[in-house]
Order: C-alpha cells, then structure tokens, then sequence
C-alpha cells in the first residue's frame, strides 16, 4: 500500500458518481490525439484516495482496461510487471488487466504518480524463496520529439525496482542448476558403470531439485518385479514395491508414458490401495514422477518429493526431472546392450571350446584307426578291416554333421541360409536317417506310421532329424521311438525318449546357439537344435519341445503339399 497516510474519499454511490464525472468528462479514446485532455481528469483524481478509485475500477472495468490500454510502458524492468500481460518488443508494449491483483496494483500505482509521490511500497509475493515488500519508483512523462514533448502518447516510466535485485538472484540460481546439470552430465558421459550413472542420476536429482528424497526403479519385462532400485533418502522399509507402483501415481505414469506432478500425494485420485495408504504413512507431500522407456517400453520410474506441508513443484522441475529419466532410460539400454554382447561373445566362447573338444575325439579316432589300418593292414582279417573302417566312416559322418551344423549357423546369422521347396515324404527322409545311424544308440529305434508328404528341402529335414535323434541318442533314455502324423494342413514327425528331459534353467533357451546351463548336459557342440529350428522355420515350419509325463518330445512340423 502507499507509504504516506491520507483521507481517503468515501466509497459508495456518491464516490462513483465522482468518477463517473470524471471519466465522462473526456472520453479516454480521445486522449493519444489530445493529451491536454488529461490534465483536467489528473486534477479532479488528485484529491481521490486509492481506496475509492479501486472500489470504482474494480465495478467498471471496462474503464480500467480503456485506461490502461491508453498507457505505454517504456523503459521497463520485465520483473516490474510480473502481474501484467505485457509485450517486451522494442523494451515497450501495453499493459492488459490479467487478475484482481493487476487491478489493485495498477489503481496504486496511479493513485501515487498523481498525486506526484515518486515512491510505493505495496506488498507484492515474488516466489517462495523472497517473502516482502517491492519498491517502485515512477513517474508520468511524454515522449519528446526534437526537443518538444509529444504528447499522443502518456508514458509510465519504471525509475528503479527491487524486483530487479530479485531477477538477478533468480537468474544466478538458474545458473547454479544448469553448473550442476552439466557436471552430472559429465560424469554420465565418462562412466559405463550402470549402477554408478543411475546413483549419480539420483544424487543430482535431489541436488538440483532441493527435494527430501529421490527414487529410481525399473521392472521387469513383465511389469511384474523390480529388477533395479536406485534411492536417497528413502528409509529401507518405505521403498516401493512394484505392486504399490501400479497401484500409486507411478503406475499412472507407466500406462500413461508421461511425466506428472501431484501437489499433495495422499489425496490424489491417481494414488489408490496400499500406494494411497502408504503415501499417507510416510508423509508424503508433493512429488513428481517421469517414466523410464528402455528399448521403446515404458519399465520404470523415476520420482521424487518433499514431505507433507513442504513446498510443490512447477513445470520446469518436472522437465528436468525428465530429462534425467531420459538419461537414466539411455544407461539402462546400454547396459543391457553391453550384457547381451557380453552374454553372446561368453556362448561364442563355450561354442568354440566344446568344437574344439568335439571335433578333437572324432578326428583322433579316425586319425588313430587310419594309422592302425595303414600299419596293420597285412596282418588284419577282413572282419577287422570292415570293423575299422565302419568306425572311422562313423566317427566322419559325426565331424561333418558338427562342420555343416556351424556352417549353417553362420549362414543363418548372415542371413544368408537357403532352402528348397519340394515334394518330400517325411517318413521316407526318417527312415535314412535312422539307416545312417545305425547302431549308435545300442538299441533298435523304434519308427511307427505311414508316408507324410510335406513341401521342404530334403538334405535340411534330413538335417534336422539328423540332430534330433542324435540328441536323443545323447541324452535321452534307453527307449527312443520316431512316429509320423498328418493333420489337415500338416505333415509332422515325432521324436520321443523316456530320458530326464530337459532341465528347466535350460528348457527357456533350447533353441538358441550354444545355451547357458546346456554345460549341464552331456558334452555337445550346441548347437544342432538352433540350426534345426532355423531350418525349420526357413522351410514354413516349426520345431518344437515339450516335457510329456515321463517322456521327452520334440517334433518337426512342415507345410503339407
């Protein structure tokens, strides 16, 4: 308010009959071609109190805004007329009325310069941070041309402000957030360390958002678990379950994809079943929350918030809450990048030691009998010679199906596997598989059903039971039996064994190259089902496994002709 003390004019009809007097004495349009129109309406306002003039205004605004309308700015401190809609081009614009607030300032601010005080104080509330009083200093004046006052134009002219002072500090608190943005963007840039980035994320969150606590989680693929978390100041009872996400603001956030701030936790309408109740436990105030998108899917959330009764947040702190979350997203997609890459060059790993081993005894064999032969030859019976020579052709035949195995494999990685589309009888290609094998399992195996015509390359399906079998043979049971089966669009063949089966740490990633836990089988490349599935599927069709009671079952489905 003023800082002189004077009579104010009573309000009530008789002062708005004044003011009607007044401003019916000039119409206000007409005062940019005459100023000296003016002068009479300043002399009658000159013996008006602010308090009369606002209770007029404050009825008849369409006055107020003709007059406000009517008055440049010129010369302005912005931080000056926070309260006004105002065009900053060329340092100048008009004013607008926005608010009651604007009203009560502006009528002060009239009240004063006609009375010709150079001086205000008025109760104006800047932000949170500078509680207080604002000091303006104006005074009216005209633009002069050559010398001469201009007097189309009535100018309000800003002398000076505290808010300046206060848009200075503004600024360097700005500043000081961006310094510690940038620092914890370095040191995201300078780290591979995963763990290391998001507790940095979260540590620069709290820092440059002054907040009381700051939570970071990411869930599984399924939306069911948190694999990750990442906090400060949050005790270790009071963190957050992936439940209680989904129930809470966070879970709004995951189906949403998009940032929120909630003023007050407890009574949001988002927040719902143990989510609302623990909100209210922990004195949870304000908090804002960004979703973490790895990979393209939304698994995660970044939060944080102050204590109930502290102070909310506006838009620029959730924006920068987002940014952080999207760098937290970026460290988490590498990291898994970097695990996958480190998983498939630890398989590339075990592939070429159990090559290795396994092309190492098959070739010894066939090396060492070779020299037996070659040494022994005149001394041998036939029945030995054929004996020999039937191992070393065995142990070839397994050295060229390892060799064409990972020929295949890395066709397939090159995406450069090719196959035929024939006519072909599954039954057929079955039965030569199992002649080629011979006795290598001890027991005869069993084949049951009728001719399958299917479409498919013959030399891969014979490929593909080829594995299956030998698989079997390997590390199935004693009692192998291979069966046929049509249905109305398929042609299928079935490889079953009464073995253990396969262990379910293993059972998720049969069909991949070289699996984690296929150690715990019996030694072999890897291999031969995830070639035989990408020749399945290259074919039209499909390899498939399945734990049945007591047997294990893999079968191969192919397009009928």
């Amino acid at each position: 308010m003023a800082t002189s003390t004077r009579t104010e004019t009573p309000a009530g009809p008789a002062a708005d009959s004044h003011f009607e007097r007044i401003f019916d004495l000039s119409p206000i349009p007409t005062w940019e071609q005459d100023y000296s129109q003016v002068l009479p309406i300043l002399d009658r306002l000159r013996g008006s109190g602010t308090t009369d003039l606002l209770a007029f205004l404050d009825t008849r605004r369409d006055v107020l805004q003709e007059l406000i309308d009517a008055v440049v700015v010129r010369n302005a401190n912005r931080a000056a007329i926070d309260t006004y809609a105002w065009d900053p081009a060329e340092h100048g614009g008009r004013i607008s009325l926005t608010s009651a607030g604007s009203l009560e300032c502006f009528s002060h601010q009239l009240d004063t310069v006609w009375r010709g005080e150079g001086q205000l104080n008025y109760e104006y509330s800047r932000d949170r941070d500078h509680p207080g009083p604002s000091q303006c200093s104006l005074h009216w004046t005209a633009l002069e041309e050559d010398g001469a006052p201009d007097y189309e134009h009535v100018i309000v002219a800003i002398a000076s402000m505290r808010n300046r002072d206060i848009r200075n500090d503004q600024l360097q608190r700005k500043a000081k957030k961006l310094e510690l943005l940038n620092d914890i963007n370095r040191d995201i840039a300078s780290q591979l360390d995963v763990d290391i980035v998001l507790r940095t994320i979260v540590d620069g969150v709290k820092r440059i958002l002054n907040s009381k606590w700051v939570e970071l989680l990411v869930l599984d693929e399924g939306l069911s678990e948190v694999v990750a978390r990442h906090t400060i100041g949050v005790a270790d009872g009071d963190t957050t379950s992936a439940a209680e996400l989904h129930d809470g603001i966070g879970g709004w956030v995951l189906r949403n994809q998009q940032p929120t701030i909630s003023a007050d936790a407890p009574t949001d309408p988002r927040n719902t079943g143990t989510a609302r109740a623990r909100a209210g436990e922990a004195g949870i105030g304000a908090l804002v929350i960004a979703p973490l998108t790895i990979n393209g899917i939304t698994r995660g959330t970044l939060a944080t918030g102050m204590n109930d009764g502290d102070d909310v947040f506006a838009q620029p702190d959730l924006e920068l809450l987002s940014l952080m979350a999207a760098h937290a997203s970026f460290a988490v997609s590498n990291a898994m990048a970097v695990q996958q890459i480190e998983g498939e060059i630890a398989a590339r790993d075990r592939l070429a030691a159990a090559v290795s081993h396994e092309l190492r005894t098959p070739l010894t064999s066939v090396n060492g009998l070779s020299t037996v032969l070659s040494e022994q030859w005149d001394s041998m019976t036939d029945t030995e010679r054929r004996d020999l020579v039937e191992v070393i052709a065995r142990e070839s035949a397994d050295a060229t199906e390892m060799v064409e195995d990972l020929l295949s494999s890395a066709r397939a990685d090159l995406g450069e596997m090719t196959v035929l589309s024939q006519p072909l009888d599954l039954a057929a290609q079955a039965t030569m598989v199992l002649d080629s094998l011979g006795d290598r399992h001890g027991n005869e195996i069993k084949f049951s059903g009728g001719p399958v015509t299917v479409a498919g390359d013959p030399i891969r399906v014979r490929q593909v039971l080829r594995n299956l079998v030998t698989n079997a043979i390997r590390h199935g049971g004693n009692e192998i039996r291979v069966e046929s089966e049509t249905t109305d669009t398929h042609g299928l063949i079935h490889v079953i064994d009464n073995g253990p089966g396969v262990a379910p740490n293993i059972a998720a990633s049969l069909f991949t190259d070289f699996p984690k836990g296929r150690q715990e089988m019996q030694a072999s490349v890897g291999l031969g089902l995830s070639v035989s599935k990408s020749l399945a599927e290259a074919m039209g069709g499909t390899l498939q496994y399945e734990r049945r009671g007591n047997l294990t079952h893999f079968w191969l489905r192919l397009p009928q002709v």
